[in-house]
């Protein structure tokens, strides 16, 4: 089975609704691909984050790693992966 490590930049509501510059960084089972959608259960967050794709970066490395950049949605029809809180990091 392939994984691929993510770094997603995004702005994501907070709390109070003031949008706030986030990184996302996990690892997923799926390639990558523009419009994909991730939900992230944050313990540290008010509510789950749902992420869409909307930029994939391949480093070129050979490595499986990717910079992506998203924007927080509220669909939640087509979901990739849910990824628990202890699965990935916030900035």
């Amino acid at each position: 089975m392939n994984t691929y490590t993510i770094t997603i930049n995004c702005e994501l509501l907070n709390e109070t609704g003031i949008l706030v510059a986030r990184t996302l960084k996990t690892i997923v089972n799926t390639l990558p691909r523009v419009t994909d959608k991730y939900m992230f259960v944050a313990s540290q967050h008010f509510k789950p984050i749902v992420v869409q794709l909307k930029k994939v970066i391949d480093l070129d490395t050979g490595l499986p790693v990717f910079i992506c950049s998203g924007e927080e949605v509220d669909d939640t029809e087509g979901i990739k992966e849910v990824i628990g809180h202890a699965a990935f990091a916030m900035d």
